[in-house]
């Protein structure tokens, strides 16, 4: 299953794909709300927007890999209002496009550097470059059921193409550790990896 490494990290508590990635859309919503509301300068309100953003391109990337078409909403929906929680699906061309505006926002303004354990721009190009691959691909290889979707096809490869010319143009970056050593160590070891988590 090409995107069952993706959903593992989706936590059930015994509800579904569907209502986790919804609730975190929700969640990350309200956040940008918050945010813009909060008594910040624009230097520190911009990086915190961009992380809303671009765990925001993370669900429905995980909606759109499992549902393909589904409501989009990137404003948080008041309790009152039943046109938009019951709204039709949207075009998947449509979710990921606005997703990729995300991924665009967020590459741009997150910190380059925000600390260990920290996600930071080389991070979200990335998980952003692996989202737009798939996405891409699953256009180019799904036309013959769904109609041409050449031009889609393109312009998300091209954007996973961009975003990650981002990390291999940085040069912080190298295929320089032995497997052992990167794989069976508690501390980071080399520069291969994007983003590691240390041990606590």
């Amino acid at each position: 299953d090409a995107h069952c490494d993706y959903t593992q990290s989706i936590p059930r508590f015994g509800n579904t794909i569907w209502n986790q990635c919804y609730l975190g859309v929700m969640r990350c919503n309200a956040m940008y709300a918050s945010i813009e509301r909060a008594p910040l300068t624009e230097e520190e309100k911009t990086p915190l927007l961009a992380e809303c953003e671009i765990l925001r391109a993370y669900y429905y990337y995980i909606l759109t890999i499992n549902f393909g078409d589904v409501p989009y909403y990137d404003f948080v929906v008041p309790a009152e209002d039943f046109d938009n929680q019951y709204k039709s699906r949207d075009p998947r061309t449509m979710v990921m496009t606005k997703a990729m505006e995300d991924l665009d926002y967020a590459v741009a303004n997150v910190r380059a550097n925000d600390g260990a354990n920290y996600i930071n721009k080389y991070v979200v190009a990335a998980f952003a470059s692996r989202f737009m691959l798939f996405e891409g691909t699953w256009y180019n290889y799904h036309q013959n059921w769904y109609g041409s979707y050449s031009a889609d096809a393109k312009k998300f490869l091209e954007a996973s193409i961009r975003y990650a010319e981002i990390v291999m143009n940085s040069g912080k970056f190298a295929f320089d550790t032995d497997f052992r050593s990167l794989f069976g160590s508690v501390a980071q070891k080399g520069t291969e990896t994007i983003m590691f988590r240390a041990s606590l």
